[in-house]
């Protein structure tokens, strides 16, 4: 039995170490990644608008809350996209290169910021919504259907599209 509880008390510390050093691997790269895009303001703190093309719709791509820094993961299919569309990468506070906000996250919250920075970095309606996969649509479509980004009237958004 002492073994055992030897055995887990090693793999707890060793998960521990891994994690303390992975902490302090990711923040000192974190200060080497500079931003493609454009930060813009949104209640005080800076947003990360990534955008590529210039023809048709606005396509918005909005990622997951697992997903470190959309801009780079997107970047791929932005390139794909952007032969045809603008392709816009938002990212949300907290997520990427945009800062942290201690306001809720709430539908009402999360679809003024969004839409507050694609306006901000000059990208007007109608929008082309893409979330990441269907959680991502599962959450914004409520938001879509009640609130000003996509459902506020008949303009503003063209399509609600999911990837995965």
């Amino acid at each position: 039995m002492r073994i055992v509880g030897a055995a887990a008390a090693l793999l707890v510390l060793a998960h521990l170490l891994g994690l303390a050093i992975n902490r302090a691997l990711v923040r000192r790269e974190r200060g080497s990644v500079h931003p493609s895009g454009r930060l813009v303001e949104v209640d005080g703190r800076r947003m990360h608008v990534f955008a590529l093309g210039n023809g048709g719709p606005t396509v918005v791509l909005l990622a997951g809350a697992n997903v470190p820094l959309p801009s780079a993961d997107f970047g791929p299919l932005m390139r794909l996209l952007a032969a045809r569309f603008t392709v816009v990468c938002v990212e949300e506070p907290g997520v990427g290169h945009s800062d942290r906000t201690p306001a809720p996250r709430t539908n009402e919250h999360v679809v003024r910021e969004i839409r507050l920075a694609l306006t901000r970095a000059g990208f007007g309606p109608p929008y082309v919504l893409m979330p990441l996969h269907v959680v991502g649509a599962f959450v914004l479509f409520p938001r879509s259907c009640s609130l000003p980004l996509a459902g506020g009237g008949p303009s503003l958004t063209r399509h609600l599209s999911v990837l995965g």
